[in-house]
């Protein structure tokens, strides 16, 4: 039998297990309950159960998960999960909102230690600056961060509220999100319409969100780690605690944090779809300007076959020695550098950098490469050379020959 786990969040654990223990809940959600109540469970319930089934959670308790989970596929024609359905709207603002009691029962980080937790206000100023001023940067912060990454409650909020008018497909600017704030009665909260224009002002650099979004994501790992050691301290220093369960319970604290930032890469399908879409718009109008999606190699035939070098492709010239391969690439490398200035970085291993140069240097005067090695070399050739050697010289083109790299 297929088992259906269902995340329980919102009611207490003390609750939850007092409503299941009266009704026909199955055992396992019974020893669910349990568990929670000591701290060992963070609330999944059998999808089988009598009570906790989809259709079939009518009662006051149930409405209480209802509404968080509007979004597992529970059956529509339930009246109290539809309701639920209903005061979903504005997700995830809502659920940062109706978090604010569970937040306010964490200790604050500045009665664990007297020092300033890490943060920089300025990195998260920046991120939300971007945001409002830039589509692109808003889906990529969107990407990556969470409203709890950020230190300050009012970021915290700005940033949901940003969340929610995008996932409703509102424009995302300083006016729509004061209007939004002030709808609900918190633009003051947050600063008002003064503060949303300075964070507009105080972004460097909108194209540099993803690092700023990184830094305040190193923040907040940092917080959430001194968090977790001061509960593991906490509960070490109580002689009613058993030991291996509080390592136990010390382990899955940790591995929650480098879950959380391996989960920084999973994107969900929503936003990739969106992503593909603006890329695909992209890359028409690149095409109807160059001919090519991507970096022209020079190569007609091989520019039609492949749109060009495209993003995040690894593209491998094989073939048996002597055969080519490494005028191939050099020839592809300077017309990438040579005739669209776009820079070009060389690792060779074999070869060092002064035989690259001159390989590159006969392909670019025409001129027999032995002729080079050699030295013999006409007056005739001289002018061919110096004309060569200045435009390969004005090249973007980086050598590096380590070897061992």
């Amino acid at each position: 039998m297929a088992i259906s786990w269902l995340p329980l969040a919102l009611s207490p654990a003390s609750t939850i297990s007092s409503y299941l223990s009266t009704t026909a809940a199955c055992s396992n959600c019974l020893t669910a309950s349990q568990q929670i109540r000591r701290g060992e469970n963070r609330g999944f319930f059998h999808g089988s159960c009598k009570v906790t089934s989809p259709g079939k959670m009518c009662s006051p308790l149930a409405l209480r998960f209802c509404v968080f989970l509007s979004q597992a596929h529970l059956q529509e024609d339930c009246p109290m999960v539809a309701e639920g359905m209903e005061e979903t709207a504005g997700y995830p603002l809502e659920k940062f909102l109706r978090s604010g009691r569970r937040r306010a029962e964490i200790i604050p980080l500045e009665r664990i230690s007297e020092r300033i937790p890490p943060h920089s206000v300025e990195a998260e100023m920046a991120v939300l600056g971007a945001m409002l001023l830039d589509r692109a940067a808003l889906t990529k912060a969107i990407e990556l961060l969470e409203p709890e990454c950020f230190y300050r409650e009012a970021h915290q909020l700005l940033f949901a509220t940003m969340v929610s008018l995008f996932e409703r497909g509102t424009t995302v600017d300083a006016l729509t999100v004061a209007e939004e704030l002030r709808r609900r009665g918190i633009l003051e909260n947050v600063g008002g319409t003064a503060y949303l224009a300075e964070l507009s002002l105080r972004v460097p650099s909108v194209g540099a969100v993803e690092h700023y979004a990184r830094i305040v994501l190193e923040h907040y790992f940092k917080r959430s780690l001194i968090r977790t050691a001061a509960e593991i301290l906490h509960a070490c220093y109580d002689e009613g605690t058993d030991a291996l369960e509080e390592l136990d319970r010390a382990e899955s604290a940790i591995f929650e944090i480098a879950e959380k930032r391996l989960r920084q890469s999973a994107l969900p399908l929503r936003v990739l779809a969106r992503n593909t879409f603006e890329t695909l718009t992209h890359l028409i109008e690149r095409n109807a300007r160059h001919g090519v999606t991507g970096i022209p190699t020079g190569y007609i035939r091989l520019d039609e076959l492949l749109g060009g070098f495209q993003r995040s492709d690894f593209i491998v010239i094989a073939g048996r020695p002597s055969m080519g391969k490494t005028a191939l690439a050099l020839s592809i490398a300077r017309n990438i550098a040579v005739e669209h200035r776009i820079p070009v970085a060389i690792f060779s291993l074999e070869m060092s950098a002064q035989q690259l140069m001159l390989r590159l240097l006969s392909a670019e005067a025409q001129i027999d490469l032995h002729r080079l090695r050699t030295g013999r070399i006409t007056p005739e050739m001289m002018p061919r050379i110096v004309q060569a050697t200045g435009r390969l010289a004005e090249a973007p083109i980086f050598v590096d020959d380590t070897p061992m790299l």
